[in-house]
């Protein structure tokens, strides 16, 4: 067979799997026509096949995706080029130094050739070759199974310095994952620094697989369940971020050692992160039978309490029921009347160098304010000494425009 001369740029996952099945073909027939024919040739075929076929299993389950780089990247699809044309060679140089047998009398007889081994020293340096070709498809498969669970359940962005962790829209990206690993996939490497629970795997715009991935992950004895990493990404921001799969996510975590209790560096707890994250009021509840009781009015390094950070998704619309969170928490014993300082990754107002949640709420909106305060009346909580007389006159201002 040819050997693939003009591979030219580097090839796409669909040429690649064209070479493979040219590669598997031509030294399975080898095998079968040459009787004694060395085994590293066997070895060799098995590693081919299961390339053949990590990659179409791969191919399929992006369905739609043309971007090659984005599965495969173009060094390690340059890689399997180089490792498939140095087999080919190999293969070819062992064959010519095979004894010719007439094609005829090969029909005739129904026999297969015999291996005859000439000039050992060359063979046995074919064979060597043929084995750096296995060992380096080895590599290329253990990548493959490694880096595509990375690029399965979450996308990375890089520019410049910048790097944005996107999860995947595609409802099939749990399904990739499961057969990646299937297929011998590792979930126990790190890649930049990041373990697999360190990625941004919960998209707004599908069913979240939380709970499932989980699973998985525990299946092959993952045991990184409690790393964060360093944008803050973690096993724990995924549950809270999977809405109905919340509860139960959360439980998992706490069966395989993960503190709810637990303070992060920046001093916000599992109550700060599940006051803004967590989409319903049963899911805080949750949260907040499994802390200390003394978390609800903690503050982190900024200064803000977890009902700071309820207020945020509450003024953005992002929670089931409107204000349910906050008042869960005002009930359990927030004070609302603990100043916070301004958060750097948060805008409130410019000239708001403290501010309390009243002055939080103010500072987002009036109407908000408004429906804040009644939400404290209604948790039977007592208004700040001249709050009265600041919403009638924030009513009066508005009537007035």
């Amino acid at each position: 067979m040819e050997p693939f001369a003009l591979l030219g740029a580097t090839a796409s996952i669909a040429q690649i799997l064209v070479y493979l099945a040219k590669t598997a073909l031509s030294v399975r027939e080898f095998c079968e026509n040459v009787e004694n024919a060395p085994r590293d040739f066997r070895r060799v075929l098995a590693k081919v096949l299961l390339l053949q076929s990590v990659l179409q299993d791969l191919q399929h389950q992006v369905g739609n995706c043309t971007d090659d780089d984005a599965i495969v990247p173009a060094h390690l699809r340059l890689v399997m080029e180089q490792a498939i044309l140095q087999l080919m060679k190999s293969l070819q140089a062992v064959r010519s130094r095979c004894e010719k047998t007439d094609e005829s009398e090969l029909k005739r007889m129904g026999k297969r050739i015999k291996f005859v081994i000439r000039e050992k020293q060359v063979i046995s340096r074919l064979l060597r070759d043929v084995n750096d070709a296995e060992d380096t498809l080895s590599t290329i498969v253990t990548c493959l199974t490694t880096l595509p669970v990375f690029c399965a359940a979450s996308k990375i962005l890089k520019k410049h310095r910048l790097v944005l962790d996107l999860p995947r829209h595609n409802p099939s990206w749990f399904e990739i994952t499961r057969l990646l690993v299937a297929h011998g996939a590792s979930v126990h490497e790190v890649v930049d620094g990041r373990s697999l629970t360190t990625l941004n795997i919960v998209s707004d715009f599908i069913k979240p697989m939380t709970l499932e991935f989980f699973h998985l992950l525990k299946s092959q004895f993952y045991q990184d369940f409690d790393v964060a990493g360093a944008a803050g990404w973690s096993a724990l921001v995924a549950a809270l971020r999977s809405r109905d799969q919340t509860v139960p996510a959360l439980g998992f975590l706490s069966e395989n050692g993960v503190s709810l209790s637990r303070i992060l560096p920046d001093g916000r707890t599992a109550l700060h992160l599940a006051s803004e994250l967590v989409v319903d009021e049963v899911a805080l509840a949750y949260v907040c039978d499994s802390c200390d009781a003394a978390y609800i009015n903690r503050q982190d390094h900024a200064g803000w309490t977890p009902l700071h950070y309820a207020l945020l998704p509450e003024f953005y619309g992002t929670t089931k029921r409107h204000f349910a969170k906050v008042r869960l928490l005002l009930e359990r014993g927030s004070d609302p009347c603990i100043k916070a300082a301004g958060n750097p990754l948060l805008y409130i107002h410019p000239t708001l160098d403290q501010f309390d949640c009243f002055e939080q709420c103010r500072a987002l909106s009036s109407d908000f304010c408004n429906s804040f305060v009644d939400t404290v009346r209604l948790a039977g909580k007592q208004l700040p000494s001249g709050w009265e007389e600041e919403i009638f006159f924030d009513a009066a201002e508005d009537l007035s425009a």
